[in-house]
């Protein structure tokens, strides 16, 4: 098997079974993760990354990119949790299928996930598929966000656990950030 493939553009190309994936070029890929913990990178064009489930590490690269995620794509732990690690508000998106409320607090003195948890389940209603997030999570400068994808209103197996890195303020993102 080839470390490296060259295609041309417009030529579409499927690897299977690879855990991390670079793309070089400016070109819009739709890159598909493994069950496995991916490291799944865009490059200057348009890229649409799913991650499926595994805890993935997400690059997006300097485009508009989108982010897909499923029911049980992650697990509700930090160490479960997929990382995006460029995303640009109002120019990335984040494709959850449905969306509800959105809601944004400030977790700078949030002491760990249990509190985030805690604080979530407070401001999750059990109508939608809702969205809470804390920028600056413990004070480390990223947001956190879990999505409620049973409807339940309580963080729980099969909900969606996000650390976007370097989003550290309020607004930082909001609701139209998801589609």
């Amino acid at each position: 098997m080839p470390s490296k493939l060259t295609a041309q553009d417009g030529m579409e190309v499927s690897l299977q079974n690879f855990e991390n994936v670079t793309i070089d070029g400016n070109v819009a890929a739709t890159i598909l993760g493994t069950a496995a913990a991916d490291t799944l990178i865009g490059d200057t064009g348009a890229d649409t990354i799913t991650g499926r489930a595994g805890a993935d590490t997400l690059t997006g690269g300097s485009k508009a990119d989108t982010f897909v995620f499923a029911t049980g794509d992650t697990g509700i732990t930090e160490a479960t949790a997929d990382t995006i690690t460029d995303f640009s508000t109002g120019t990335d998106k984040i494709d959850i299928a449905t969306v509800g409320s959105y809601v944004e607090a400030d977790g700078t003195g949030t002491g760990d996930l249990a509190a985030f948890i805690t604080a979530a389940n407070a401001s999750l209603p059990t109508t939608s598929i809702d969205i809470y997030a804390q920028y600056n999570f413990k004070g480390e400068g990223n947001t956190l966000v879990v999505i409620d994808e049973n409807k339940s209103g309580t963080v729980n197996t099969g909900d969606t656990l996000i650390i976007l890195t370097g989003l550290s303020t309020a607004g930082g993102l909001d609701s139209s950030d998801f589609i």
